[in-house]
């Protein structure tokens, strides 16, 4: 069975809870991510912010550049193990609107799992396409 791990991202972009919002709003724009782990200084995740979170800051208009990210982060977050099966991992998100999963093993972020990461794997064992 394909596991989290043989398709998830390893290389993960992360921010921590001091980091400024806005520069977290630009990382998500500039590396076209839907969401970034919020990690501590031993790589320990303690949140997620998304694309959602910002588009709702935003709207509301009171964004400022003195914000940081551990003000307006999801601390409840949905994780999977890098054990964990991609059926498993697929229910996850057919359960929640989420566009990215964390993958950690313990409480340490060890990659991150898309939506579009499983429909590639699915599309490459079901009808061999394989897709960059």
């Amino acid at each position: 069975m394909v596991k989290a791990k043989d398709v998830m991202t390893t290389k993960v972009y992360s921010v921590t809870q001091d980091t400024a919002l806005i520069d977290a709003i630009i990382l998500l724009i500039e590396k076209k991510i839907a969401g970034v782990p919020i990690v501590d200084k031993d790589n320990n995740l303690r949140g997620v912010i998304t694309e959602k979170d910002m588009l709702d800051l935003l709207n509301k208009g009171n964004v400022t550049s003195n914000m940081k990210v551990r003000d307006f982060s999801s601390v409840k977050v949905n994780m999977v193990s890098p054990n964990d099966e991609l059926g498993k991992v697929s229910k996850v998100f057919l359960e929640h609107s989420y566009r990215m999963i964390p993958v950690c093993d313990g409480e340490k972020l060890v990659g991150v799992i898309s939506r579009r990461d499983i429909i590639k794997t699915i599309l490459s064992a079901a009808f061999g396409v394989d897709i960059e």
